[in-house]
């Protein structure tokens, strides 16, 4: 089932998080009606009980690049701006 969403052409990524979710799709679509087609397709399929949809009104930052990686199952240390606490 997932990887037939993952291949939808709006699906963007795909996660498989843990917890009482199954799955957590990002997909963009240029309009409502084409998010709702989207939707209703998701919902008619069998094995698709429930779905929770948002909407993001606004793109604060959006950056899928990789910024660092883990080495071989060992962590890497994070870079030094995002070790340093927050003073807000």
């Amino acid at each position: 089932m997932k990887n037939w969403v993952a291949r939808l052409p709006n699906v963007c990524c795909m996660y498989d998080p843990s917890r009482l979710t199954d799955a957590v799709t990002i997909a963009k679509f240029k309009s409502r009606e084409e998010l709702g087609r989207f939707t209703k397709e998701l919902l008619a399929t069998p094995c698709v009980e429930r779905a929770k949809t948002h909407v993001v009104l606004a793109i604060i930052k959006e950056d899928f690049s990789a910024r660092y990686a883990l080495n071989k199952g060992r962590d890497r240390k994070a870079p030094s701006i995002l070790r340093r606490r927050s003073k807000i």
